[in-house]
This record gives structure tokens, C-alpha cells and sequence, in this order.
């Protein structure tokens, strides 16, 4: 032998640099969130695009986008929530506590909110029989 690495056959050399316009660009988190979470019609992705916007809101120094992601998050909960195909119990829940707490610069809609916790709460979900129980002491 010659000293040489006896994997040195093994793989073939990259005889041509990979052009330019195949490389992808890296998407921003928040971009991709936002790529991710709202196809049409998927209810699922809608209610944890709310979510993950819910996180981005402690973020946000100006009124005027906190107010944006605010409208935001209740149009995609609705979303998740009123979708016939596929409630999202998690979602109902979310819109019961922002109605009935008065959460999100939502005006307080105790109707809204009792409506959603109920919804919720008919399909066990736990957190919202919880905060129904709390509500009605």
C-alpha cells in the first residue's frame, strides 16, 4: 500500500458545485410557522397556529400588531372550533376562557364563552369542565 485511506476509492469525488439558483433559502421560524399552520380547511393546524401565534404575542412591543395577532388567533380558533368536519375541543376551550374572562382585547361575551366551554366540556374536555366548575361555584 501506498499510505493512501483504504476508503479512498470507496466514494465518488463531486466533480460540479451545485448551482446557485438549486440552494434553498432558510425560512425565518415565524415565517415557517405561518407556512405550516394554515392550510384551508384543516382544522387541527388551525387551532395550533393559534397557539403558536398566542406565544409571538408576548413578543410584540407595538398596540397596533398586538391588535393584528389578537384578531388573528380568534380567526383561527373560530376556525378550528366551527369547522363541521372536525371540532377542535381544544380550540372551544381557548374561545371559552377568551370570551369568558375577557382575554385578548376581546369584549367579555359570557353567551360566546358558555357556549364554547360547553362544547368543550360535552366531548370531556377536562380543562374546560374545570373552569365551568370554577365559573359556577
Amino acid at each position: 500500500m501506498s499510505g493512501d485511506s483504504i476508503l479512498e476509492n470507496d466514494y465518488p469525488k463531486i466533480e460540479k458545485e451545485t448551482p446557485k439558483e438549486e440552494i434553498v433559502p432558510v425560512i425565518p421560524l415565524k415565517d415557517e410557522k405561518k407556512i405550516l399552520f394554515k392550510p384551508e380547511n384543516h382544522s387541527e393546524s388551525q387551532c395550533r397556529y393559534a397557539v403558536s401565534l398566542l406565544g409571538d404575542l408576548g413578543k410584540e412591543t407595538s398596540k397596533n400588531a398586538k391588535d393584528k395577532l389578537c384578531k388573528e388567533i380568534i380567526c383561527y380558533f373560530e376556525l378550528a372550533a366551527n369547522n363541521p368536519k372536525n371540532r377542535i375541543s381544544n380550540a372551544m376551550y381557548y374561545l371559552g376562557d377568551i370570551y369568558m374572562v375577557d382575554k385578548l382585547r376581546v369584549k367579555k361575551d359570557e353567551e360566546h364563552g358558555l357556549n364554547y366551554l360547553k362544547l368543550a366540556a360535552n366531548v370531556n374536555k377536562e380543562r374546560a369542565i374545570a373552569l365551568l366548575k370554577k365559573l359556577f361555584k
